[in-house]
């Protein structure tokens, strides 16, 4: 999977690879392998320190301010008036994985 940005970096095909190895940890998951693990949450490793991950015997949990860490609306010449903010999605409301 490829992500393509307009302001350069290889951000976006990090998150890219980051995701695919996710998604190929939940289809192991399905077939009654867990997810929980720090190898399971390797590829957010690759996010470090502005993504966090967390296990428990039953989720695996990430953890973010939902803010990207690359400039966001630049080029940008025609807007809804859609701006970004930062969620805390920490704790109980990280996302969870099973």
């Amino acid at each position: 999977m490829k992500i393509r940005r307009r302001s350069g970096g290889n951000e976006g095909l990090i998150f890219g690879h980051a995701l695919a190895l996710l998604v190929g940890a939940l289809a192991n998951s399905a077939h009654g392998q867990s997810l929980v693990g720090s190898a399971k949450a390797a590829p957010f490793q690759l996010f470090a320190p502005k993504v966090a991950s967390r296990s428990d015997d039953r989720f695996l949990y990430v953890e973010s301010n939902g803010m990207p860490s690359h400039p966001m609306m630049v080029g940008i010449t025609a807007w809804q008036q859609q701006v970004p903010l930062p969620q805390r999605y920490v704790g109980a409301n990280a996302w969870q994985f099973l």
